[in-house]
């Protein structure tokens, strides 16, 4: 297993990202870093698609995370929706309701 340990400084703190790949030398996860998406979408109603430029159907989703304020039940402020989540071509479509929310979608990019 290789692994790539990305880190920096932002004025909110610091941003530490960590990347591993079973089977595949450092240099190839290095060269498939651009492979690596992430994009903003707005949520929507259950069952509704939603807009996300480049994603692919056979891609690996790596993440749908909702952005939440915080509430006195609830003190997560991201909930992964990746679970309730199914990709078509340019859109993704979640079971679940996340009106109002930001989403943060990644996915790897299948050659």
């Amino acid at each position: 297993m290789s692994e790539l340990y990305l880190r920096a400084f932002s004025a909110t703190g610091e941003v530490r990202l960590r990347l591993e790949h079973d089977g595949a030398p450092a240099a190839t996860l290095i060269t498939d870093l651009p492979r690596l998406h992430f994009l903003t979408a707005v949520g929507a109603l259950p069952n509704t698609s939603i807009s996300v430029i480049g994603i692919r159907v056979q891609d690996p989703l790596l993440c749908v995370l909702e952005k939440r304020t915080p509430t006195p039940m609830s003190s997560d402020r991201s909930l992964d929706r990746k679970g309730y989540t199914t990709v078509s071509n340019n859109q993704i479509t979640i079971r679940i309701d996340t009106t109002g929310s930001e989403l943060l979608v990644g996915w790897f990019e299948e050659p």
